[in-house]
């Protein structure tokens, strides 16, 4: 439908914004950029969709249901926290303070980081037990479970990206670049196409959904390169990089560890079910926190709220 309007907006909406202030002339200006990103990241995501109907029976509802179960804590900690976040990044973009600027992002970057790399290990590690706890009833067998759990683990790969994107945006949209926000929206719909029909054709819906996750790989790269040029020379990248990879070295740590604990527990007792969804998560969590602290990791380190202690935070 937006495609559809377009042109009657064009032709009809711009002689109405000429007698209009310069203050609506700029929200338009704002608002079409975005538009268009929205519509070509829902675009890219839907592309799966339509070419899991012709690879497989099942194919585009297996990618539907795995991304539906990596999208909850994308959303809870990506969308959420980026929200949070946007207004201390627009106040220091407004008053022109770079610094302060970095400091926010880099804060609101890395907990979202610290967040979201538990939550891909436990797909990882306990997809299956997962996958069989929520959805395996009725009609929904064991072949559609492993159907699915291809789809799962490749979303996975890429729900930390997706959830650093939203935060990402927000920086984007305080310096007001909104072009580059366009820009790497159509690219990533570049990737995913380009990618989809041979991965697809190779790996069905595993292929599909790989697509996806190197697209939003792509999209946190390109944006990180932007904001170092964006921030220089207030925008200290290796710190943040080594957070984010002592973090998920926390996370693999606690992967490997509810693995070897699931193993031991099935061979002695049999537990199944929700009991071993629960004993995994509590391992996988409890092993992550453990390592973060031996790693000199903290959540508080990287908080959002500013010019407070991290035991006032």
């Amino acid at each position: 439908w937006t495609l559809m309007l377009f042109p009657y907006f064009v032709r009809h909406a711009r002689p109405l914004l000429r007698p209009v202030g310069e203050d609506t002339r700029e929200f338009m200006n704002t608002l079409l950029p975005l538009t268009l990103v929205m519509i070509f990241a829902q675009s890219s995501e839907a592309l799966g969709y339509f070419l899991g109907i012709s690879l497989s029976v099942g194919g585009a509802a297996s990618l539907g249901y795995a991304q539906r179960l990596v999208d909850m804590p994308v959303l809870l900690f990506g969308a959420a926290l980026s929200v949070a976040a946007f207004p201390y990044l627009s106040d220091s973009a407004a008053e022109g303070d770079l610094k302060q600027l970095s400091g926010d992002f880099r804060r609101a970057f890395g907990q979202v980081a610290l967040l979201m790399a538990p939550v891909t290990a436990a797909w990882l590690v306990l997809g299956r037990q997962i996958l069989t706890s929520v959805y395996k009833q009725g009609a929904f067998d064991e072949a559609a479970v492993t159907m699915t759990l291809g789809p799962l683990f490749m979303f996975a790969l890429g729900g930390t990206f997706k959830a650093l994107s939203f935060t990402q945006g927000k920086m984007l949209m305080a310096v007001r670049r909104f072009k580059a926000m366009l820009f790497f929206g159509v690219s990533a719909l570049v990737v995913n196409l380009t990618l989809a029909v041979p991965l697809g054709r190779m790996y069905g819906p595993a292929g599909l959904a790989a697509a996806v996750s190197i697209s939003w790989f792509y999209v946190v790269v390109g944006i990180t390169i932007l904001t170092v040029r964006i921030l220089s020379p207030h925008f200290p990248l290796r710190p943040l990089l080594a957070i984010m990879a002592r973090a998920a070295a926390a996370a693999a740590g606690g992967g490997v560890a509810a693995a070897i604990v699931l193993s031991f527990v099935e061979l002695q007792t049999g537990l199944a079910g929700f009991g071993r969804l629960f004993l995994g998560g509590l391992v996988l969590v409890a092993v992550y926190v453990l390592l973060c602290r031996v790693f000199g990791v903290r959540l508080t380190d990287v908080g959002i709220m500013r010019g407070q202690e991290p035991a006032e935070r």
